[in-house]
């Protein structure tokens, strides 16, 4: 059984599949940003993961079933578990399933994007990470039979997550509808009225961006049709869910929030819970929404140097983009010409001085609409990919010269993000606040001013 899928469709900055906003991100960020969301163990970061994953693809799938002639159950899974392989996420095996929804159900993962991120971590996990991908069956399931469905992962221990050889999950009727099965309505915010004309690019005009978007839209990033997995660049890619990401980080945002207020001397051994801090010298100041930010603001950094750090080291990144560049400098407008195709927004530099100082400012930032969308006007700035991605791209120029070829490793990273004077990137404006585009400023140092 095969169907001709949805193919993407863009507008500029975004992509869209099957109506939902959808974003390209890489394997190290998916694996970052759930060892975020775990990490603290105060909060249901489990059940944060699984809540955002049902909501947003029963969404999908929900809209998609009702405008298709899939007649049954079996073409309805069928036509997810296709669909979840386009994405990059795996490999579902969802059997032949009856007619009437079964009291319980067992799907087979063979290949798993993120079984294959999480073995990247150091050290092995006493739990299996399949985390999206349950939430995922599970919502397809409800979505196929319009009967609530949850679950949980069999056999945990031979997980793909955990180095076994296939991931089971467990379905089974739920008690009742979670509110997002019941056809969950986000608060909507009329995010197109907040963002005016976007600026054509006003620096380095011989950088060609429409060129650079017109070649990253002939790459077939999409899943391999025998283990639906994304391989390019030196990493693994996903077509993923934006309000997967934002619902996860800003409900991470709100608990720790909220997990601090409870316990104020939990902060005393949020060290051992997120080796990351480590790396900030002194994170006593590091309270509440401070802290989130700077956790989501690190899986930014990670993404920034893992994918971006790929491109640039990338064939196609010599062929089609080492012709347009003059200097250094280049490379930033480069590469900021690339991310305009990966569904996070039109990024524009607005100043670039070489070695000091980056402003950049980002029309449709996939993190303020999705806040729109769920949670309405933001008090506080909420682009953590769009700043720790700037940075990044700063300390790759700048700091650890990429333009040497190094390797991209976990000694490079250290170097790159957390070692002499590095770069820094401070939101001065953004979209879910009001602001007609959200902006960053890059700069050495500038942490210690916050």
């Amino acid at each position: 059984m095969s169907f001709a899928l949805p193919q993407k469709t863009r507008s500029p900055g975004q992509i869209f599949l099957g109506g939902e906003p959808m974003v390209i991100h890489c394997n190290h960020y998916n694996r970052f940003l759930q060892m975020v969301v775990e990490g603290c163990q105060s909060i249901d970061g489990l059940g944060l993961q699984l809540e955002a994953a049902q909501e947003v693809v029963y969404r999908q799938l929900s809209g998609q079933f009702a405008a298709l002639s899939l007649d049954t159950a079996q073409q309805r899974m069928h036509w997810a578990a296709e669909q979840y392989a386009y994405c990059g996420f795996g490999h579902l095996n969802i059997g032949n399933l009856p007619d009437n929804p079964p009291a319980e159900w067992i799907v087979r993962e063979d290949h798993s994007h993120y079984a294959n991120a999480l073995l990247l971590n150091r050290g092995s996990r006493n739990f299996p990470g399949e985390l999206f991908d349950l939430g995922y069956c599970a919502a397809s399931l409800t979505a196929s039979y319009d009967f609530p469905y949850q679950g949980d992962i069999a056999l945990p221990n031979n997980a793909l997550s955990a180095g076994g050889t296939q991931t089971l999950f467990h379905l089974r009727q739920a008690p009742e509808h979670r509110e997002f099965f019941c056809g969950f309505t986000r608060q909507m915010h009329d995010a197109h009225a907040l963002q005016p004309d976007i600026p054509p690019k006003s620096c380095a005009q011989h950088i060609d961006e429409q060129q650079i978007l017109e070649e990253m839209s002939h790459l077939s990033i999409q899943g391999n049709p025998e283990s639906g997995l994304i391989d390019a660049f030196g990493v693994q890619l996903t077509l993923h869910y934006a309000d997967y990401y934002n619902l996860l980080s800003f409900r991470f945002e709100k608990a720790l929030k909220h997990a601090l207020q409870a316990s104020p001397f939990l902060i005393r051994t949020l060290a051992a819970e997120y080796p990351v801090l480590e790396e900030y010298k002194d994170f006593g100041h590091l309270q509440g929404d401070f802290l989130a930010r700077t956790l989501l603001t690190e899986a930014g950094h990670v993404c920034g140097f893992r994918t971006m750090g790929g491109i640039m080291m990338s064939a196609l990144w010599k062929e089609k983009i080492m012709p347009m560049i003059r200097d250094q400098s280049d490379w930033i407008h480069g590469i900021v010409a690339v991310i305009n195709s990966l569904g996070w927004g039109v990024w524009r530099v607005i100043e670039l001085i070489p070695g000091q100082r980056l402003i950049l400012r980002a029309w449709k930032p996939y993190e303020s609409l999705g806040y729109l969308r769920a949670f309405g006007i933001s008090d506080t700035p909420v682009d953590y990919l769009l700043a720790g991605v700037a940075s990044a791209l700063m300390n790759l120029i700048f700091h650890v010269n990429i333009t040497n070829k190094p390797t991209l490793d976990d000694t490079l990273y250290e170097q790159a993000m957390h070692e002499g004077d590095h770069f820094w990137a401070k939101q001065s404006a953004c979209v879910a606040q009001g602001h007609p585009y959200s902006e960053v400023i890059v700069e050495r140092g500038i942490l210690r001013d916050w």
